[in-house]
């Protein structure tokens, strides 16, 4: 009787020494939504693209989705042309700002087409990449842009001597910002 006393005494001391262990070894490796604090808190989309000429490119964001876009909530960015894919990061100042909707403006008059491969989203440490084969899905041309053959491939053309194409995010990207980021 007094072996079998013995023995669970050792099991249970056993089974309390372990969980100290997991609870010090839970200390030591925090969880992601404690990560999530430590990585850049701005809001930043990466453009990566293919534009043959030098651009002024606008990047709108609104926070309420029933904002109209406006000059207050622009970022800039002056872009070389090249025949290479190049990475265009815009990144919001403010870090409590969180987009609903997002509005790209390209701005050369004689370019005629753009090549996008990709579009990052980054937020807080997290991230959600819009890749070329779903870019349709998630951002919507206006009437100055034309679909090219290929992925990625945007034309873009005058209407009554007008130019200003932008792309207008659609209300599924705003959805999946909120669920990833």
């Amino acid at each position: 009787m007094k072996k079998v006393l013995i023995v669970i005494v050792l099991i249970l001391i056993s089974c309390n020494s372990n969980k100290k262990e997991k609870v010090q070894e839970e200390f030591k490796n925090p969880s992601k939504e404690t990560n999530k604090i430590q990585g850049d808190s701005n809001f930043t989309l990466i453009l990566s693209a293919k534009l043959s000429l030098d651009h002024k490119l606008s990047l709108y964001y609104e926070e309420n989705p029933n904002d109209k876009f406006n000059e207050k909530n622009r970022l800039f960015k002056k872009v070389q042309g090249t025949d290479v894919f190049q990475d265009i990061e815009f990144k919001i100042k403010d870090p409590k700002i969180f987009p609903s909707r997002l509005r790209l403006h390209f701005s050369n008059r004689n370019e005629k087409q753009v090549i996008i491969k990709s579009i990052e989203l980054k937020y807080k440490g997290d991230s959600f990449l819009v890749k070329d084969s779903t870019f349709s899905k998630y951002f919507s041309p206006n009437k100055f842009i034309k679909y090219g053959l290929n992925l990625g491939e945007f034309n873009f053309q005058v209407k009554d001597n007008a130019f200003s194409p932008y792309f207008v995010s659609r209300p599924l990207l705003t959805g999946e910002m909120d669920l990833y980021l």
